[in-house]
């Protein structure tokens, strides 16, 4: 989808906010283009006090659909075309004291895909959706496309992934019951919020501000050089509308750089209420710092799904917990660790809680300990992921045990796809875990960790060297049908002998 820009830059440092703004040509322009979208225009917008400009007022909030005074509760200047399909922002040389979003702002609408770009300066906040700022007459269409926030560099107090809401509580209540509830203004794709470098001094909410809510999922990436604190990846509730939570689809936070200088919430943002996600919670740590937890979940929340940690590479240095929970978070699926994966070795040193399960790939290495060191942590179930070329990790568990043990077999597609041909693999082992006497299940499964139907020959275990040998094959269709019947619906498992 194309994609046009706006261009943003905030009054240089040391100017003054005038009183009055009646002409602002020198420094805001709205030009528009041709939208792929029928009846619709792109547009690009140029603000550009960055000459030292102080004669004039710059707008105190920004967007795609107009802009309105700093210190005024109305729309001044509504652009042009209030309803546009695809925008982006790009702020240079931001300065303190601006609400600057991509989307639609107290009028209009924004259809297709909007990107805030910020370069450098300072803003308070960045706002990736729509701007609901003190205007209660004001319901934008809801929206379809993506909405994503980069911060390049540069230094702002907040980022709301999603759409922003300010006001007195009751009118906002009023004005979010009357139009609809939270679903009526949730956006409808997904939302990315991407740091690279620069810093947000306070935190960065995914989803937006209290009650925004968005239909897909909120992607969270922090990399390079990249200074925040907090993060919150879910929705906010502060209101607490009766059978009404502010929610998100799924989310997916990836720390692969930078230094989060808090700690870092999957889920939702504790207020006055629960918030709600309903598909999964993704954690991905493969690089820089975080300075405080790491929760899958997230404060008061409820998510429908299942909530997943995974550590690739070198990892993420955590001080504090790697938690597969939330804060006081109530999960209905499964709370699952994975250590690397057959493509990306893992190397990890971890305290750790309120997990289910634990995968470690072959050729990752971990050490793990209850965050309680005074008790001890079960696991429902331990696994180890191998493939042809990858045979053995390495696995030190202090505190923590588990009630069964899974080797998973990924194989090839080629493997997949030769019906009959024996299939052996020996020599696989789990170093530093004593699987004597544990209870062990074998599970074919293919790169996308699918179970594939495998007639299973021989599984055997030696206690001297504490290796596997497995041999297998793909049965031809027709028994492979049998064999799915047969094991309703489950892959190939056997007991080791």
């Amino acid at each position: 989808m194309k994609k046009t820009l706006i261009v943003l830059m905030a009054l240089a440092a040391g100017s003054t906010m005038a009183a009055e703004a009646e002409d602002v040509s020198a420094y805001l322009q709205y030009t528009y283009q041709d939208s792929e979208a029928a009846g619709k225009k792109d547009v690009t917008v140029n603000l550009d006090c960055s000459t030292g400009v102080t004669s004039v007022g710059v707008p105190g909030v920004i967007g795609a659909t107009g802009w309105q005074r700093e210190g005024s509760n109305s729309i001044i200047n509504p652009a042009e075309y209030p309803h546009v399909h695809n925008s982006t922002v790009n702020v240079i040389n931001g300065q303190s004291g601006n609400l600057i979003g991509s989307a639609a702002t107290n009028i209009g609408s924004v259809s297709g895909d909007a990107t805030l770009n910020f370069y450098s300066g300072k803003a308070t906040y960045l706002v990736g959706g729509n701007i609901h700022y003190f205007n209660f007459d004001f319901v934008p269409t809801k929206s379809t496309g993506d909405v994503t926030v980069n911060l390049v560099d540069g230094e702002v107090s907040r980022i709301h992934g999603g759409s922003y809401f300010a006001g007195a509580q009751d009118d906002l209540r009023q004005y979010i019951t009357a139009n609809g509830g939270h679903s009526a203004f949730a956006l409808g794709g997904d939302v990315y919020v991407n740091v690279s470098g620069g810093k947000v001094t306070s935190r960065i909410h995914g989803a937006g501000s209290q009650e925004a809510s968005v239909d897909g999922t909120v992607h969270i990436n922090i990399s390079g050089t990249a200074d925040v604190q907090s993060i919150w990846a879910g929705a906010r509730n502060n209101l607490n509308i009766a059978n009404d939570l502010p929610y998100v689809g799924a989310t997916d936070v990836r720390i692969s750089g930078g230094t989060v200088n808090g700690s870092v919430y999957g889920g939702g943002y504790r207020d006055n209420g629960n918030t709600l996600i309903k598909g999964d919670t993704n954690i991905t740590l493969s690089g820089g710092t975080v300075t405080g937890n790491v929760y899958a979940g997230g404060q008061d929340d409820i998510i429908n799904g299942n909530t997943n940690v995974t550590v690739l590479g070198a990892g993420t240095q955590v001080a504090g917990t790697v938690s597969g929970g939330g804060d006081n978070s109530t999960i209905a699926g499964d709370r699952n660790l994975k250590i690397g994966t057959n493509d990306i070795a893992a190397t990890c040193s971890f305290s750790i809680k309120d997990f289910d399960n634990l995968i470690i790939a072959a050729g990752s290495e971990a050490t793990l300990e209850f965050a309680d060191t005074d008790s001890q942590m079960t696991l429902d179930n331990l696994a180890l992921l191998v493939d042809s070329d990858n045979e053995s990790a390495t696995l030190t568990l202090n505190n923590i045990s588990f009630d069964s043990f899974t080797l998973m077999i990924e194989l090839t597609d080629e493997q997949i796809s030769s019906a009959g041909t024996p299939l052996s693999f020996t020599n696989l082992s789990l170093a530093g875990v004593d699987l004597t006497g544990i209870e062990t299940d074998v599970v074919f499964v293919d790169s996308q960790g699918k179970k594939v139907s495998t007639i299973a020959e021989n599984v055997t275990y030696d206690n001297n060297t504490g290796t596997f040998s497995v041999t297998a094959s793909i049965p031809e269709p027709t028994t492979a049908t049998l064999s799915l019947l047969a094991l309703a619906g489950l892959a190939a498992r056997r007991r080791r002998k």
